[in-house]
């Protein structure tokens, strides 16, 4: 059964400061510039920023991490790392600048590996199997399935492989990237008859990007994995 992918990613947010003052422009005091803005968690790492500010002319976006926006009505950023920023919106009018500023905290999701589609591959009446391995060279390699998958012919394709039980990326923290194989072989009780078809790495940037689905396809073209994530 396929996974609902979801993720849950907590978002704390302190209003620091929003101002409302009077247009300098307007000498009765009637237009006021007021600034504010909501924000909404869509992914890991990712934020939505709408703007509910009223009487600017224009606006900026601070980030808090360095980065910037000037974007009228809603911004949309990744941030690269958990921690916590200070998101300033600016609004302007003439020489006047309004700020609002909001601590939003940005916390790691957890991350699972929920299966794999094989998409193509180069030969038929063989078993397959997938496997994942971190980027420590002295230490023993994490594979995430020891599953071989038998196919009678290429009929048989797409394979999807869902795990009963998703696996859980734990290295994200000390790993920059993941290689994964995709072997074909005669037998399943060794691997002495195993021929690696697929190897392609996968990045931790890449994975923090949030996305249902990684297609990851041989340097032949000739085998296409997807790599299926779940989020929480």
């Amino acid at each position: 059964m396929k996974h609902t992918y979801l993720f849950f990613v907590i978002v704390s947010f302190l209003l620091l400061g929003c101002s409302e003052r009077n247009s300098p422009t307007d000498p009765s005091g009637g237009s006021k510039v007021s600034v504010d803005f909501s924000i909404q968690s869509i992914g890991p790492f990712m934020y939505k920023f709408t703007n509910k500010s009223k009487g600017a002319d224009s606006y900026k976006w601070d980030f808090g991490d360095g980065s910037f926006s000037y974007a009228k009505n809603e911004a949309t950023y990744t941030y690269s790392n958990p921690g916590t920023y200070v998101v300033t919106l600016t609004g302007i009018k003439g020489s006047e600048k309004t700020d609002c500023r909001k601590q939003l905290t940005v916390k790691k999701p957890s991350i699972y590996i929920a299966g794999y589609t094989l998409y193509k591959i180069p030969y038929e009446n063989k078993y397959y199997k997938v496997v994942c391995k971190d980027d420590d060279l002295l230490t023993t390699n994490w594979g995430f399935t020891t599953i071989y998958t038998p196919l009678l012919d290429q009929t048989d394709l797409p394979y999807v492989k869902y795990f009963q039980e998703p696996l859980l990326m734990d290295k994200l923290d000390g790993d920059n990237y993941y290689t994964f194989y995709v072997y074909h072989t005669t037998n399943t009780s060794s691997t002495s008859g195993d021929t690696q078809c697929l190897k392609q790495k996968l990045t931790k940037e890449a994975i923090y990007t949030y996305q249902e689905e990684y297609i990851l396809t041989s340097n032949n073209g000739e085998t296409e994995l997807g790599i299926m994530f779940y989020y929480e």
